[in-house]
């Protein structure tokens, strides 16, 4: 499951995985794709309990309340032992700080201005071993942009 796919390539690279997506205008561009897409909200995912072995949540978290019951649906839809791989800035980290103040620089008004919940490394990891998960692994694009691997053990 791929929440919150918007245009992106993933779903492109995973034939086998649906995309999810709020924004029906958005979820569109993905229709020569073969992928199943489902036009809801990650806040009540359509899905019953335990249904998928990995999920991705890229670019999505930053945009809501932070929240425990966004991770809560994520966890009810993951099987145990699934993997969850959540995307989101580091805004504990000095590189992510400089590129969302040049963006608010150079383009006014633009998606810096959206994110509501600023996570760092510390603060999801936390999060997410308080609802059952397991940081397996973390890495960074370029320096900023943390991606995290999260294993499901309760």
């Amino acid at each position: 499951l791929d929440v919150g796919c918007g245009s992106s390539k993933i779903l492109g690279a995973l034939p086998q995985a649906i995309g999810l997506d709020i924004n029906f205008k958005i979820l569109r561009h993905n229709l020569p794709l073969s992928n199943p897409l489902v036009n809801a909200d990650i806040r009540n995912l359509p899905f019953i309990d335990a249904c998928f072995d990995e999920i991705i949540c890229s670019q999505v978290i930053e945009y809501l309340k932070q929240e425990e019951y966004l991770f809560q649906g994520l966890k009810r839809v993951l099987k145990k032992d699934g993997i969850l791989i959540i995307g989101t800035p580091d805004y504990s980290r000095f590189s992510w700080i400089l590129i969302e103040w040049l963006y608010k620089k150079l383009i006014p008004g633009g998606y810096a201005d959206e994110h509501i919940s600023h996570y760092s490394r510390k603060s999801l990891v936390s999060i997410m071993q308080n609802l059952g998960f397991r940081l397996e692994a973390y890495k960074y694009i370029l320096g900023s942009e943390l991606i995290c691997k999260f294993k499901k053990i309760i």
